[in-house]
């Protein structure tokens, strides 16, 4: 983390673990996706910066084994539990925008891990995380190609996706009320549902971070 006292700026680089629900079939979706994409470059995993996310993640122990893998293999052996989230972001940065109130995410994503799976690449996209008057909204869109992305919002315990592609928003359609919600694990959880977004408000999201 780096502030600028001078012009009041803060800037963040490092890793970003994210973990939302949604089906199954749509995380096959979006993973088959960017893995059998040749065009996306690799992410270099041997940064110190992502090093230090991965044991303060897994503890020092595990971690340390787990960096010497990434700088002797490039990656992984197996993903283990501890470092395993639906999209983990392995080189993210993001900047302080005083003017939204929010932490906006600047140039490319690598995505390290998405479950199970090792991904290593980077893809084009944007990231904002807006809190105002205690509600909070995560926005993150990942552009695989031009005519080739998804978007996501979460704000007030709904997640709205939406895609370019026709097949993965039938996902969302196609399932019941019951399918798209999960339950509440405690009383400090709130409910928690997904369902179709729309084309519009991903871009004014895009156009908006743009600028």
């Amino acid at each position: 983390v780096k502030q600028n006292p001078k012009n009041d700026s803060i800037i963040i680089q490092g890793a970003l673990a994210t973990d939302f629900f949604i089906d199954e079939k749509m995380w096959t979706n979006i993973l088959n996706n960017v893995l059998g994409n040749p065009k996306l470059e690799p992410v270099d995993n041997t940064r110190p910066i992502y090093g230090k996310a991965i044991r303060e993640m897994a503890g020092k122990e595990l971690g340390d084994k787990l960096v010497a893998q990434l700088n002797l293999y490039g990656a992984f052996k197996k993903v283990p539990k501890e470092v395993r989230h639906n999209i983990m972001f392995s080189d993210v940065k993001m900047y302080w925008d005083k003017y939204t109130k929010s932490y906006k995410s600047s140039g490319l994503l690598g995505i390290g891990v998405m479950d199970k799976k090792q991904v290593n690449k980077y893809v084009k996209g944007h990231i904002q995380l807006t809190r105002k008057k205690g509600t909070e909204k995560l926005s993150i869109y990942l552009e695989l190609e031009e005519e080739l992305w998804y978007f996501f919002e979460y704000s007030n315990g709904v997640m709205r996706c939406v895609s370019s592609q026709p097949e993965f928003n039938a996902m969302i359609t196609d399932l019941k009320a019951d399918k798209r919600e999960m339950k509440p694990e405690n009383k400090a959880q709130g409910p928690y549902s997904f369902m179709l977004g729309t084309e519009r408000t991903k871009r004014k999201f895009v156009s908006a971070m743009k600028n």
